[in-house]
């Protein structure tokens, strides 16, 4: 009985010890050019141990430390950065157009070309928690979602597609896209903007300093961060930022920090804007325009 006992303990260790060389749970890629983007250096020759799906080592080939549990993987002359974000996409504005099939295609690709996370900026958060969810547990090859819930002022919310991300609803009354104004009982909007499951609040267009203030306060209380335009029309640039959002949309939109407050150029920006007399127009407005006084509110704030 002693014998047999001692047999299934070496069994077992054995078979543990199989298991572990021919599983990617515990794996080390060797020789590698690892571009370290704190440093600004490219590490050559290096290796980098990797274990239950954590970067637990990053160290020179000639250091690594042999062991019987950790499966190796030799990737000579080949290079390895950070897995890169993209910061502005949206992958349900109209579900019903926006196929789930062609949604996870465009993931997969994503994430083969080093992409691991992205940030969808507004969308239908119904079909947008579902597909986050199966990036996440790896139900679906794709980066990890990060989405927004979004609030902008009621005039916003005859867009087309505000209508189309809120089928089955009203426009402005979804929890993921409200219309907010002076009478917005803003407690309890971003708590079912938070209820989403949204990882953000964006902020849109035409909201007041006023109105967009007090969300980024309110969403301060509540934990969520709030990311914004650089614009609001009627709020510039330089408001915004001074608000303490936790990021920007569209340097396109600095240009309001000069035009937003003059109707006639305004009106004259948007009638050039796509016009065949456009350049002209640009060419010699472009060397009108100063925005140091805003890159410096972006440097004090940040």
């Amino acid at each position: 009985m002693k014998f047999t006992k001692t047999l299934a303990v070496v069994t077992l260790f054995v078979s543990s010890i199989c298991n572990a060389q021919f599983s990617f749970k515990n794996y080390a890629l060797h020789h590698l050019n690892v571009v370290d983007v704190n440093s600004k250096q490219i590490l050559k020759n290096h290796s980098i141990v990797i274990h239950d799906g954590t970067i637990i080592n990053i160290l020179p080939t000639r250091d690594y430390v042999k062991n019987d549990s950790t499966q190796v993987i030799n990737l000579k002359n080949k290079y390895v950065v950070p897995g890169l974000i993209d910061a502005h996409v949206h992958f349900a504005t109209d579900p019903t157009k926006e196929r789930r099939d062609n949604a996870e295609k465009v993931l997969k690709e994503m994430l083969l070309t080093g992409i691991t996370s992205v940030r969808d900026m507004a969308g239908d958060t119904r079909a947008l928690a579902s597909l986050s969810r199966n990036t996440l547990v790896g139900d679906v090859d794709g980066p990890t979602i990060y989405y927004s819930a979004l609030m902008a002022g009621t005039r916003f919310f005859s867009d087309p597609r505000t209508i189309a991300t809120a089928q089955g609803g009203i426009s402005g009354e979804m929890p993921y896209m409200k219309a907010i104004h002076s009478g917005s009982n803003l407690p309890l909007e971003i708590a079912q903007a938070k209820g989403t499951g949204a990882h953000g609040i964006k902020l849109y267009a035409n909201l007041s300093a006023k109105e967009m203030n007090a969300i980024v306060k309110e969403a301060k209380k509540q934990g969520i961060p709030v990311w914004s335009h650089a614009s609001l029309r009627p709020t510039k640039p330089s408001e915004v930022i001074a608000s303490e959002v936790i990021s920007i949309s569209h340097v396109s939109l600095f240009l309001d920090e000069k035009y937003t407050a003059d109707k006639k150029l305004m009106n004259k920006w948007s009638t050039y804007k796509g016009g065949k007399d456009s350049k002209n127009f640009w060419d010699k407005e472009f060397q009108k325009l100063d925005f140091s006084k805003v890159y410096e509110l972006i440097k004090k704030t940040t």
